[in-house]
Formats: C-alpha cells, sequence, structure tokens
C-alpha cells in the first residue's frame, strides 16, 4: 500500500515538472518574439544588367535591390557576393576578377538596400550568355546575440554578343600641360536613334571642363527641334552628369554616325594621365527603347613636351618648323602659341633654330 501511495506521488511530481517545462517554453517563446526573434526574411526584389547585351571589349552594370519582406525583426551584417560561373575573361571592376562582394550592413524592417557591380567584357570574349549567381547572406538580432547565417539565391543573365548595333566613344588624347582641346563624344549606330545620353567622369587635378555643346549627330537628320542639355559639370570631384539630346520632332530618326557633344577642356600645370569614364549611357530608338550599346572610354595624357616639339607628337622635326613658318614675322607676348618656341614673343628663324639643335627626326 505504502509503495502504491509513493507510485502515485512519483507521477504527480513527473506531471507537474513536465508543466513547468512546457510553461517555461512558452514564455521564453513569447520573450523572444518581443525581442524580435522571428527571422527576418530578405528577397532580392530587382535584378538586372543594363544593357543586356554587352560586345567584347564593352562595360555594363549589374543592379540589384535587397529587401526585407517578412519578419518582426531587421537584418544584421547583410552581404551580397555576386559571381560569374562562366566567365571566359569577363570580370567585375570592383575586384577585378569574376567574384566580387559588397557589405550592406543593416537592413530595417520593409525597407531596402540598392547596390551594383560593374561588368567589363574583354575584347578576346566569345560570344555566348554568362550567368551571374548572386548570394545575400545576412544574419538575425536576438537580444544580443546574432543568429543565422541565413542565405538568399537567384540568378541573373547577361549576353555577350558581337551584334552590338551602337557604340560610344570618348577617345583618347595627348596634350601639352596648360593647353585647350577638344574632346568629341561620337556615336556609331546602324540602327536609327531618336536620343543620347552620358555622364563622364574625369582626373581633376590634371584636367576640367569649360564648355560642352551640342555635336551634329542629331542635328543631321534634318529634324526641325532637337533638344540639348549640357548636363552639371563639377570640376571638383571631376564630374560631368547628364548631358542629353533628343530629337523631338515625331516619327524623326538619324541613322548616320557623328560627334553628340563637344567638351572644351583644359590640361593643368601637371603630368599624367585621366581616364575619360562613360557611365550611365542611353541611346534610344525611336519607341525609347535603349540599343545594346558598346561603351569605349577614352583618356588624357598631359604631356611633358619640349618647346620645340611645336605639334605635341613627341617628336622635332620638319613637322614643326612647317607650323613655325606659318607664323612667321607674328609677335605676341612671350609663348602665346606654341610656335614661339623659344619664348620671346617673336616668331623667327631663332625659333627654327632651336627646332633643329632639339632634332629628333
Amino acid at each position: 500500500m505504502k509503495n502504491e501511495k509513493l507510485k502515485r506521488k512519483a507521477i504527480v511530481f513527473a506531471i507537474c515538472i513536465a508543466f513547468l517545462v512546457v510553461m517555461s517554453a512558452l514564455v521564453s517563446a513569447v520573450d523572444l518574439e518581443a525581442q524580435g526573434s522571428s527571422k527576418p526574411k530578405l528577397e532580392i526584389t530587382e535584378k538586372m544588367v543594363e544593357p543586356v547585351v554587352i560586345a567584347p571589349g564593352g562595360t555594363g552594370i549589374l543592379k540589384l535591390k535587397i529587401s526585407e519582406v517578412n519578419g518582426v525583426n531587421w537584418a544584421a551584417n547583410t552581404q551580397v557576393d555576386v559571381e560569374i560561373l562562366n566567365p571566359d575573361g569577363c570580370t567585375f571592376l570592383e575586384s577585378g576578377n569574376s567574384k566580387a562582394s559588397e557589405y550592406l550592413g543593416k537592413i530595417d524592417k520593409n525597407s531596402s538596400k540598392e547596390t551594383s557591380f560593374n561588368i567589363s567584357v574583354p575584347d578576346y570574349a566569345a560570344v555566348s550568355e554568362r550567368t551571374i549567381s548572386i548570394t545575400v547572406r545576412y544574419l538575425e538580432p536576438r537580444g544580443a546575440a546574432l543568429y543565422g547565417p541565413y542565405y538568399v539565391y537567384a540568378n541573373v543573365i547577361f549576353d555577350v554578343d558581337t551584334t552590338t548595333t551602337v557604340s560610344i566613344s570618348a577617345g583618347d588624347y595627348t596634350v601639352p600641360r596648360n593647353e585647350t582641346f577638344t574632346v568629341n563624344i561620337t556615336v556609331n549606330q546602324t540602327v536609327p536613334i531618336t536620343g543620347v545620353q552620358f555622364d563622364l567622369s574625369f582626373n581633376p587635378s590634371l584636367v576640367s571642363v569649360v564648355n560642352v555643346s551640342n555635336g551634329t549627330l542629331l542635328t543631321q537628320s534634318g529634324a526641325n527641334n532637337t533638344y540639348f542639355s549640357p548636363g552639371t559639370l563639377d570640376n571638383t570631384t571631376g564630374t560631368l552628369t547628364g548631358v542629353v539630346g533628343a530629337i523631338i520632332t515625331p516619327g524623326e530618326t538619324v541613322s548616320t554616325p557623328g560627334v553628340f557633344a563637344t567638351i572644351q577642356m583644359t590640361s593643368k600645370a601637371v603630368e599624367g594621365t585621366s581616364l575619360l569614364d562613360l557611365s550611365n549611357v542611353i541611346i534610344a530608338d525611336v519607341s525609347a527603347t535603349p540599343e545594346p550599346t558598346l561603351i569605349n572610354d577614352g583618356s588624357v595624357i598631359v604631356g611633358p613636351y619640349n618647346d620645340c616639339d611645336v605639334n605635341c607628337d613627341l617628336h622635332c622635326n620638319v613637322l614643326d618648323i612647317i607650323l613655325v613658318a606659318q607664323h612667321f614675322g607674328e609677335a605676341g607676348s612671350p609663348h602665346w602659341i606654341r610656335e614661339d618656341v623659344n619664348k620671346d614673343g617673336l616668331i623667327n628663324v631663332l625659333d627654327i633654330i632651336i627646332i633643329g639643335q632639339n632634332w629628333t627626326g
């Protein structure tokens, strides 16, 4: 009888312990919920490569938007990793290889962050489809601790193809110090287009922009009305943004290559190379559809040049003498033109003698 009573007490005790464990778990779950333990959920809500067709030797941009779409908490330590799975030389400019990463940090509940990666396609790249693998890694804050990591995956595709219909070029230039020169932004196309836009970046310690004017590309169509905006210039940061031109006569297009914009620049009294990087390029047809575009960036080499190298071709020879002869007998302030080789303000035989003394052939 005594053993029976002890047995019943043990059963009651076990039931009580089980009840307390369950209640404790429920309370802990409620506490964790109050701390935001419901795992945040991220999604890649936007992914695209522009342009979707990149020619060998061209560049493009991968654009991503990462959004928090569910959960009561925010995502911590978010990082985006991208990889070109079949690169054949295709790289991200940010890393110089087929893989790149960016740390986005915290993404709040119901918010998002955008990022982008620049893609470079080499001249020798084979024509084929390329797949970019996208991985988003993030953690969940829970009190003072972090849980996870959690992952989101997606793919996006772009084509490497030689059927590019439009190209835009900034060109390469070699100039002396303290000289004004002209950069032409040219467009070559085999299809009718109606509008162009671009941004340009440069090294402000080496060159600066003086003026931006409309070229002849869009006006050669004979259209009665064209629109041109020279964009916004910042010579401190070295940026020219929002240069835009369009034919605004309904139905009019242009198919002949030409100069879209003429940029007057000035070199400074230092030597070096400034890249001329084109970005945010859109070239569109009459239906406002962007055309696949090959972007050719440019550069400016600010020389050292001998004073006898009048035409700045890195040689002192008969070509420089010819230029001096074209201004023979003229006078001005010392070295007002490069033909005043000896900087005495007079164009005469003394300038030719200097060229002869530094002859390179």
